[in-house]
């Protein structure tokens, strides 16, 4: 077993543009000290060493710039299919829809602004006397190197549950998302709908689905 040890200089955004394209996996260290990144990747000897080559703040920013647009992309598309699932009125609603054009139009080059995160809601009958709020939010580089932020609301349970809720999302997504590569909402949600009673039950784990 060999070891590389490499040394470079960048911001956490180049440093995770280098995992996503060179599809490096767990077993790689990775070290922060500011803008100083010291990571080394264990290899058999068997093994071609190859290092992460050098990459220029230009190289950087148009290899960030073209990552973000093809997760924008995939937010749109994925947000697109949802309001054609929940198209019931008051399903999916989202609180200012000029966040979706400016999306679309930062993708198609017509502006180099982005003026906030996709976010929206999707309030569901998941309870027999009012609906369940699902809050959705969409960091820029989801999917691929961001995860969702989910918060379940209802006037049934207070927010500590709701946090505990969260987390269990979480822990979902980590366990069950086998390509984040690719839009899961959808997933998280029909999840959600399928175990909201176990859900909301917090005297013992729940169990997570062993099937894959």
């Amino acid at each position: 077993m060999s070891t590389i040890f490499f040394i470079v200089q960048v911001k956490p955004i180049q440093l995770k543009l280098w995992l996503h394209i060179y599809n490096l996996t767990h077993t790689d260290q990775f070290f922060y000290s500011k803008s100083i990144c010291v990571g080394y990747k264990r290899m058999t000897s068997t093994k071609i060493q190859t290092f992460i080559p050098a990459m220029d703040a230009a190289a950087a920013e148009q290899l960030q710039e073209q990552l973000l647009r093809d997760c924008l992309r995939k937010q749109l598309d994925e947000f697109h299919m949802l309001a054609s699932i929940f198209c019931s009125p008051g399903e999916l609603h989202v609180d200012d829809y000029s966040f979706v054009d400016n999306i679309g139009a930062y993708i198609n080059g017509e502006t180099g602004r982005l003026s906030a995160k996709l976010d929206y809601q999707l309030n569901l009958p998941l309870l027999e006397e009012q609906r369940v709020q699902i809050r959705v939010e969409l960091p820029h580089l989801y999917p691929g190197l961001e995860i969702p932020c989910f918060v379940v609301r209802s006037a049934c349970f207070p927010r500590d549950q709701e946090r505990m809720i969260t987390q269990r999302i979480e822990e979902y997504i980590e366990r069950e998302v086998l390509d984040s590569s690719e839009p899961y909402v959808f997933q998280v949600v029909s999840w959600i709908q399928d175990n909201f009673v176990e859900l909301t039950k917090f005297h013992e784990p729940l169990k997570v689905s062993e099937e894959r």
